[in-house]
């Protein structure tokens, strides 16, 4: 068997190709200019290091922004996604034309006979559940809908990190296709 990480931890990281700006005096999804929407961020302006949680640290590159966990839950909240309380960090060129997520899932073992044998359908099915879940939320908090579109890139092991890799694309409003890996 081989750990996903020593620490039984594996880092996630989401990377969102954003349909957003990050304006932070903008009205996320107000109907009008009085619903708007204010938030603070404490962001950490590359070139610096930056504390993933207390996992890892972050060599930010000059022209990068980068911003803690509880600043992270700040903005997908502002941007309308359900937070996992997972999230530990936040990074996006300034002009916040993407942006990724960190988040860290406590994880356990791939035998080594399984990771060759990835039931590629079975992952999906599972991220389709997940998305459903979500949409409810979603639905409760006036959010549009996500739809799974299929894979961006399909699940593979990587012998290098000794993690399981994938990336999915999803669309919202059946028009915007936002990779995440």
């Amino acid at each position: 068997m081989k750990f996903l990480s020593r620490g039984l931890f594996a880092a996630v990281c989401y990377i969102v190709i954003s349909i957003f700006s990050l304006n932070l005096t903008v009205s996320a999804f107000a109907d009008s200019e009085e619903n708007e929407e204010q938030i603070t961020i404490d962001w950490v302006a590359g070139p610096a290091d930056a504390d993933i949680g207390n996992l890892a640290k972050l060599k930010l590159p000059e022209g990068y922004v980068f911003a803690n966990g509880d600043d992270t839950r700040k903005i997908m909240e502002y941007y309308g996604n359900q937070i996992t309380d997972r999230e530990l960090g936040y990074i996006a060129p300034q002009d916040q034309s993407w942006f990724m997520v960190f988040e860290f899932e406590e994880t356990g073992y791939i035998k080594d006979d399984e990771k060759e044998n990835l039931d590629q359908d079975a992952i999906l099915d599972s991220i389709k559940e997940g998305t459903k879940q979500g949409n409810e939320w979603r639905k409760q908090n006036n959010i549009p809908e996500m739809e799974v579109v299929g894979w961006h890139t399909a699940p593979f092991y990587n012998a290098k990190t000794n993690n399981l890799e994938w990336g999915i694309e999803f669309s919202s409003n059946g028009n915007q296709v936002i990779s995440s890996w």
